[in-house]
């Protein structure tokens, strides 16, 4: 596949942590994530089982991260502290690598960081 291709957009699935979130703000608050968490939860879990994804790239952080892991009982197979690549782990047949949000400007060193450990 070409670098510049966009064949990859054909083998790409999108979810959200929290299914709610509201429209003015970019990430809902403790409260918004407290009432939706089991729900929330519950739905990424049956995405992945579902899906079965060799690789699920959760662009967030540990700590947004962090209960999903808990509910999964995902292993932690490599604890990573970086400014991008936070944790890799493995839930069943999927790996699982969770890293910073990249939020403005040039995204480059997230996408080398993101490929250099799905190779690892």
């Amino acid at each position: 596949m070409e670098s510049d291709s966009f064949d990859w957009s054909k083998k790409i699935v999108w979810s959200n942590l929290y299914k709610i979130a509201p429209e003015e703000r970019k990430n809902p608050k403790d409260e918004e994530c407290n009432f939706q968490d089991k729900n929330s939860i519950e739905l990424v879990k049956m995405e992945i089982e579902e899906l079965n994804p060799k690789f699920c790239i959760v662009l967030a952080n540990d700590t947004w991260w962090n209960p999903f892991q808990v509910y999964l009982q995902s292993e932690i197979s490599d604890k990573i502290k970086s400014s991008v690549i936070q944790s890799s782990e493995m839930h069943k047949d999927t790996r699982i690598i969770v890293t910073s949000r990249p939020f403005r400007g040039d995204s480059s060193n997230h996408a080398t960081k993101i490929l250099e450990a799905l190779k690892m």
